[in-house]
C-alpha cells in the first residue's frame, strides 16, 4: 500500500480502488511468456529471464530516475536512450500513473518492494492490453470453413472462383471422395465427373478442376480418371480393349438393332440373333489385333454365341468331339453322325487328371493329356491339326508320330492313302508336315509299307538309269561344291520323273523333271487312266516289240508332237509328253494342228529322243530305252 508524507498533496479520488483493481486484474492473468520459457517484456517485447524481468521493467520504463526526482514536477518523464525498441503505448501508463497519484506518486518516500509491485501492476495492465489487441487481430484475420466451421487462417483457406465459398482442404477431399462413392455405386452412365458440386448448402456451382487437383493425392486422382473412363464405357461411347498388354479405347458407333438387321440383309446373311449379336458387340482392335466380345469381354470373340448362350455353354456338358451341349445324363458324345465315327476308333481311358484321352482305340502307350500340357513346346489340345487346319487336336482321335508331333489319326491316314497330287510319283506326302521325317506308326503300317515297295522301286529304276546315262560322275555329284554332292540318289530322284502306270501300277520312266512342266508336283486336274508305260502301250496297239535283253519293260515312245520321250497315253492311239499334253488340254488342241506348224527336230545332238525318229506329228516307238542308252554312248 503507498503512504505519502502529511506535507504530500491530496491524492487523487480512485487512487486506492484503482490500485486494488489493478492488482486484482495481475491476479487474473499471467505473465505471458515465449516457446523457450523466457518472460516477454511488454514494453520492448524482447524474452527475459525470469529473475531479471523486474530491471528490466525498470530500465525500459525509467521509473527509478522518476522516483529519486524531488521538486521537479514531471508530466512526461525523461527516459534514457537505452534501451531501444520502447512499446510507445507505454507512456499513456505514465501519465495515468501521475494523473491518479499526483505529485506524490513521484516524491512520496515509497519503499522499494512497494515500487516494485506497482511496477508490476502497470506493467500487467499493459500486458493484458496487448493480449486482447493480438486476440482481435486474429480474429480479423481468421475465416471459417463453410462445412465445418473451423477457424482458419487465410493462406490455408481454400477459395471457390465462382460462389466464393472457403473450405478446409479436408472438406473438400472428404465431399470428392464421398461423390465419387456414390457414383461408384450408381447405374447412371450420363454423369458428368468433371462437374462435382460445392458441398456448401444450396450452392449450384461445381468445384474448379485446379482445385480439384490441388486437394487430391496422386492415388485419389487415378481413381477420378478411371471411374471417368469407366462411367464412358458403360455409357456405349467407348469401348476398352480388354487385352492386359494393350487397353486401347476404341469409339463405338452407335446403331440400332433396325440399321443392323438391315445392314445383315444386305450382306446376303441370315439376320439371326447370334449375326445381331456379333455386329453389335464383336471388335477388333487395330493396335494388337485382339478380337473380343465389348459386352462380356470374352477373347477371342464367341462366335454363333450370344454372352448369354455363351456363359450356358461354359458351364454345361459338351461333347468331347464337337463341343455341343447335351444332356448330363447323355455320355460324353453327342448323336451327331460324324461324333459317333468318331467314338468307334476312340480311345476311352480316362487320365489321372480327369480328361480322357484323346489317341485312338487299343494302342500301345496312351497319348498324353492334351489338356493339361505345362511345357511350352509341346502340342496342347487346343492347337490346331497341322494337316485339315480345321478343327483342334483334341475335337477328333489323335496318334503321336515317331518324330514326336501329333496328329489327327484320319487326316494322316487320308495324306498317306491319296499319296501325291500330281501325275509324277513324289514321296512328299510320307513326310511330316513339320519336320520333314519319315511318317512313322504302328497303326499305318498297312499304309507305310506299300509306300516303302513303290519308293524302293522307283528309287532303284532312277539309279539305273542314271548310271546308262553315266551321271554317276556327273559334276554336281563327284564335286565337293556340288548340291547333290555324294548323294546320287538324291540326285536322280530330283533329275528323273516317273510315273505310275494304271494298268499294271508299276512306275515307269516320263523324261526328265525339267522337260516337263514347271507345275508338274500341282497339276492335279488330270486323267490317272491316260498315265500308261510302254509294256501296257504296246498290248493296246497290239505291237510285238520286244527287247532280246530287257523284254518289255523300258519300252518307250515318242511323244507324237514334239521330240520328248512319252508320258501319256490317250485315247489309246496318242502318245503325249507331259508339256505337250498341258497344252492339249489348256492352251490349244495339238491333235488339230498341222505338221508343218509344229516343233521341229532340233537334231541328233539336241534331240532328247536321239533324233532318229520320223516328223513330229506321227506316233513313233523308240524301243528298249536302256538299249538305245547304250548306243548312244557307243556312238
Amino acid at each position: 500500500m503507498l503512504t505519502s508524507p502529511s506535507s504530500s498533496p491530496p491524492r487523487t479520488p480512485g487512487y486506492e480502488d484503482c490500485k486494488k483493481q489493478s492488482r486484482v486484474y495481475l491476479q487474473d492473468h499471467g505473465i505471458e511468456k515465449d516457446c523457450n520459457g523466457k518472460v516477454i517484456c511488454p514494453v520492448c517485447c524482447q524474452s527475459i529471464e525470469y529473475g531479471n524481468v523486474e530491471d528490466h521493467i525498470e530500465d525500459c520504463l525509467n521509473l527509478r530516475n522518476m522516483l529519486k526526482t524531488t521538486g521537479v514536477s514531471c508530466v512526461t518523464p525523461q527516459r534514457k536512450s537505452k534501451p531501444i525498441g520502447r512499446f510507445s503505448p507505454f507512456n499513456s501508463y505514465q501519465q495515468d500513473f501521475t494523473s491518479y497519484y499526483g505529485d506524490a506518486y513521484l516524491l512520496s518516500s515509497t519503499s522499494p518492494d512497494q515500487q516494485r509491485k506497482d511496477e508490476q501492476i502497470a506493467r500487467q495492465i499493459h500486458l493484458t492490453d496487448l493480449k486482447e489487441l493480438k486476440k482481435q487481430q486474429q480474429e480479423e484475420e481468421c475465416i471459417k470453413c463453410d462445412r465445418c466451421e473451423k477457424s482458419l487462417q487465410i493462406d490455408s483457406a481454400i477459395f471457390l472462383d465462382h460462389c466464393v465459398h472457403s473450405f478446409c482442404a479436408e472438406c473438400l477431399r472428404n465431399c470428392i471422395s464421398q461423390f465419387m462413392d456414390e457414383k461408384e455405386e450408381s447405374d447412371n452412365t450420363s454423369c458428368d465427373l468433371s462437374c462435382i458440386p460445392c458441398p456448401a448448402a444450396c450452392c449450384f456451382e461445381f468445384i474448379p478442376q485446379t482445385v480439384i487437383s490441388q486437394v487430391l493425392t496422386e492415388k485419389e486422382k487415378e481413381r477420378l480418371s478411371d471411374l471417368g473412363l469407366k462411367k464412358a464405357f458403360n455409357s456405349n461411347t467407348f469401348v476398352k480393349c480388354p487385352n492386359p498388354n494393350c487397353g486401347t479405347v476404341i469409339e463405338r458407333v452407335l446403331r440400332t438393332r433396325e440399321e443392323i438387321i438391315q445392314e445383315i440383309i444386305r450382306q446376303k446373311r441370315p439376320p439371326s440373333e447370334t449375326e445381331v449379336h456379333k455386329e453389335q458387340y464383336r471388335f477388333r482392335c487395330r493396335i494388337c489385333s485382339t478380337e473380343f466380345c465389348s459386352n462380356c469381354h470374352s477373347i477371342p470373340y464367341h462366335e454363333q454365341f450370344t454372352c448369354a448362350s455363351y456363359h450356358a455353354f461354359l458351364h454345361s456338358k459338351k461333347c468331347r468331339f464337337c463341343d455341343k451341349m447335351i444332356d448330363k445324363s447323355s455320355k460324353d458324345v453327342c448323336t451327331s453322325e460324324e461324333c459317333q465315327e468318331k467314338l468307334k476308333y476312340a480311345c476311352s481311358h480316362v487320365h489321372k487328371c480327369g480328361h480322357l484321352c484323346c489317341g485312338i482305340k487299343d494302342e500301345f502307350l496312351h497319348l498324353r493329356c492334351l489338356q493339361c500340357s505345362d511345357e511350352l513346346e509341346l502340342q496342347e489340345g487346343d492347337d490346331f491339326c497341322n494337316i485339315c487346319y480345321t478343327s483342334s487336336l483334341k475335337q477328333a482321335p489323335c496318334i503321336e508320330l515317331k518324330c514326336g508331333h501329333i496328329f489327327h489319326y484320319e487326316c494322316i491316314r487320308k495324306r498317306l492313302e491319296k499319296k501325291w497330287s500330281g501325275a509324277r510319283i513324289t514321296f512328299n506326302f510320307e513326310k511330316c508336315p513339320l519336320c520333314n521325317q519319315v511318317v512313322e506308326h504302328y497303326s499305318l503300317k498297312d499304309l507305310i509299307l506299300p509306300i516303302r515297295a513303290l519308293k524302293s522301286m522307283v528309287e532303284r529304276k532312277a539309279l539305273m538309269r542314271m548310271d546308262h546315262e553315266g551321271l554317276l560322275k556327273c559334276e554336281e555329284v563327284t564335286n565337293e561344291h556340288g548340291k547333290y554332292y555324294k548323294k546320287p540318289l538324291e540326285y536322280a530322284m530330283n533329275t528323273f520323273a516317273y510315273y505310275l502306270c494304271y494298268e499294271c501300277k508299276n512306275p515307269y520312266y516320263g523324261g526328265k523333271i525339267q522337260c516337263g512342266g514347271e507345275n508338274d508336283d500341282e497339276n492335279e486336274d488330270f486323267n490317272e487312266q491316260d498315265l500308261k508305260c510302254g509294256s501296257c502301250c504296246m498290248k493296246s496297239v497290239r505291237s510285238n516289240l520286244v527287247c532280246d535283253l530287257h523284254g518289255t519293260e523300258f519300252i518307250e515312245y515318242k511323244c507324237k508332237f514334239c521330240c520328248n520321250i512319252a508320258t501319256w497315253f490317250c485315247w489309246g492311239t496318242t502318245h503325249f509328253c507331259d508339256k505337250c499334253h498341258r497344252k492339249q488340254v489348256e492352251v490349244q488342241q495339238l491333235t488339230k494342228t498341222p505338221k508343218s506348224q509344229l516343233a521341229k527336230c532340233l537334231g541328233p545332238q539336241k534331240c532328247p529322243s536321239g533324233g532318229n525318229h520320223p516328223e513330229n506329228g506321227e506316233e513313233h516307238v523308240l524301243g528298249c530305252s536302256i538299249c538305245r542308252i547304250s548306243r548312244i554312248h557307243m556312238d
